[in-house]
């Protein structure tokens, strides 16, 4: 577990939130902080680990024979001691296949070689995308201007699979803050490419990215019917339905999470099921625009009641007194409604408010049945009538049925 050997008791955070992060902590406290000179010097366990990955390389195995290192067996020991590499016989490895990703990038970018032509000589195979993914996001620390040549070369050369593109561009939307030149590059990567149109859709989760999209109008495929997000003119309607799905989710996982603007820009939608649908998954009610979203769909109810009361569960059981306003309308002439259907999609609503705020319901589900009471015709008595006799007031677990709400009271 590399974690547990970079962690200290006194560091509750070390702010790690990728591989790249964790390697970069593990080289800094096992290679770094070794003094420059003596036996054990940083500058020839560096030069022997560099050495170990470029040999790997070149061989393309993931074994080294020990006896091409024996310059560096004091070196070797003591790189085994702190499990960075570990030996098989004679045979030498990294102690996994990710830590030689991140070695070998760390090298091939300080020595200033050129990402282009490794892919290409290569074959772009499949194979080195771990690799790739190391050397750009090392290079964005270690050099960042170089950084963003590079990824420009690779997005502009027409020569780079799409593949290749596909992990650089995922990449880059990885980092929730990016910079101003990322911006831009994500800008015309995204404008010339229906499938990189998706992916940006697909994988900037961030609320600056969502704000990126904002401030690009790239939101405005919901609405448009004609697809302005991208310069490609070759789209056909399957495809542009692709886009505006793609699209459809940024939105909602934006609404989800919150984001500024995004509640804005779902009171803004023209298509009232995109609405619908994102009120029936959102789980927090916190935001008062919400409500507006909720309140715009009219029709609601009448025409997807489940989705409709799933909402309204949802919101109870955090706003349960805006849900106890709602609710007393679709209670009158409850002893008419046969629809078992009706009776579940009101059930979870009702048990929700009975066990956050029981004292609330009881008024409202008892001038439900008084409702009820009243509509028993003037020649027969309540304890005569079926609908009442028939009730089992001792069943607490059945609250399915016509008489749900006697049994809930």
């Amino acid at each position: 577990n590399v974690f547990s050997r970079i962690y200290k008791a006194n560091n509750k955070s070390l702010g790690i939130i990728n591989v790249q992060q964790l390697y970069q902590e593990l080289w800094k406290q096992k290679i770094t902080i070794l003094p420059p000179n003596g036996t054990r010097n940083r500058t020839k366990i560096k030069e022997l680990l560099y050495r170990i990955a470029q040999m790997m390389f070149f061989d393309q195995h993931i074994f080294v024979s020990e006896f091409q290192l024996e310059e560096f067996s004091e070196e070797l020991r003591y790189l085994e001691s702190e499990r960075l590499v570990k030996k098989e016989g004679s045979q030498i490895q990294f102690f996994h296949q990710t830590f030689y990703d991140f070695v070998f990038a760390k090298q091939f970018i300080e020595n200033g070689k050129s990402l282009n032509d490794y892919i290409k000589g290569n074959g772009q195979s499949l194979l080195i995308r771990s690799a790739v993914k190391m050397m750009i996001n090392y290079q964005r620390e270690y050099s960042p201007q170089t950084y963003i040549s590079t990824l420009e070369n690779l997005f502009n050369d027409l020569d780079i699979s799409y593949h290749i593109k596909h992990l650089a561009l995922s990449t880059i939307l990885f980092h929730e803050i990016p910079s101003k030149h990322e911006e831009g590059i994500v800008k015309q990567v995204i404008s010339s490419s229906f499938y990189l149109c998706v992916l940006f859709f697909q994988h900037a989760i961030s609320k600056h990215w969502f704000q990126f999209a904002l401030d690009q109008n790239l939101l405005s495929t919901l609405n448009d019917p004609i697809p302005a997000i991208t310069k490609v003119s070759t789209i056909d309607a399957k495809e542009f339905q692709v886009i505006k799905e793609a699209c459809f989710f940024f939105l909602r996982n934006a609404s989800m999470s919150n984001y500024p603007g995004a509640w804005d820009y779902v009171l803004t939608l023209n298509d009232q099921i995109l609405t619908r649908n994102i009120l029936f998954v959102n789980q927090d009610w916190s935001n008062p625009l919400s409500f507006r979203a909720f309140e715009s769909c009219t029709d609601f109810e009448e025409i997807d009641p489940f989705g409709y009361y799933h909402t309204l569960d949802n919101i109870a059981k955090q706003n349960e007194d805006y849900v106890l306003k709602l609710i007393p309308p679709h209670l009158k002439d409850h002893h008419k409604k046969n629809n078992s259907n009706r009776d579940y999609q009101e059930r979870d609503v009702l048990k929700t408010l009975a066990k956050k705020t029981p004292e609330k319901l009881i008024p409202v589900l008892l001038d439900s049945l008084v409702t009820d009471f009243n509509q028993i015709g003037n020649d027969k008595k309540l304890i005569g009538d079926y609908l009442y006799m028939r009730v089992d007031l001792q069943d607490k677990e059945s609250l399915s049925g016509s008489h749900y709400l006697y049994r809930l009271l």
